[in-house]
């Protein structure tokens, strides 16, 4: 009896281990270079096998060795494990003169809807493409759309207290990207300086009231430190499939 006890005990234990293991996966995709240091993407997955969190991780070096005094993008491969997500290109832009209103050198953490092929033709002045306004019930209230086109990512839709309209400081904003009449890209938005001060902040992504096909789609976004490895990350959390 004590025996069987004690197998009963042990196989309990082995499996709340497996469970704990597999609660959460995280894969990465390919390392690339960024001034002294490395940048990648990478996909956290459920104990179910479906995407929780999408996000950009760079090594301290890549903000301390950063020599580009003109803008410049980085092509971040996602793991084939995030193809769920619907993210079709992941990448990291720099604007080190900052870009309209948004006058502080910062970063965009871009992910992607849309096809590379199609950012490709995006040269921020298709008057007629941009003209294309989006229906309502895809744009969160409170939001409204944000002057001019950019170059590979369309025409932003961000809160009208936010930064990009003067309603606060600029540290870190989350914007949606529209092209076309169409949601294009999810785009935290951080500035160099508030990247290194090392402080962790969260911040709520608004959502609207139907979105433009299925997929999964955040409602907050995370900027962290981890001082133990010198690592930034920016991420966009809590996705749910819709």
């Amino acid at each position: 009896m004590k025996m069987l006890a004690r197998m009963t005990v042990v196989l309990v234990i082995i499996v709340l281990l497996a469970s704990v293991a597999g609660a959460k996966r995280t894969y990465k995709g390919s390392a690339v270079q960024i001034g002294s240091g490395r940048a990648y993407a990478w996909v956290r997955l459920n104990i179910h096998g479906d995407p929780i969190s999408v996000g950009i991780t760079m090594t301290g070096g890549a903000l301390s060795g950063i020599l580009e005094r003109k803008g410049r993008e980085w092509a971040l491969p996602m793991p084939p494990e995030a193809a769920a997500t619907g993210i079709e290109a992941t990448s990291l832009i720099w604007y080190p003169n900052g870009r309209g209103v948004l006058t502080a050198p910062y970063f965009n953490f871009h992910f992607s809807l849309i096809p590379e092929r199609v950012r490709d033709v995006i040269t921020g002045a298709e008057e007629d493409e941009f003209a294309r306004q989006p229906g309502s019930r895809y744009i969160p209230r409170g939001y409204k759309v944000v002057p001019g086109g950019i170059p590979r990512v369309g025409r932003f839709w961000a809160d009208s207290n936010s930064s990009m309209f003067g309603g606060r400081p600029f540290n870190a904003e989350f914007a949606y990207g529209f092209y076309n009449g169409r949601m294009a890209s999810f785009d935290p938005m951080v500035t160099l300086a508030y990247l290194q001060t090392r402080q962790d902040v969260t911040g709520p992504i608004s959502r609207p009231a139907t979105y433009p096909g299925s997929g999964y789609y955040p409602d907050t976004y995370n900027v962290s430190y981890d001082a133990g490895r010198d690592r930034y990350t920016v991420s966009i959390e809590g996705l749910r499939r819709y």
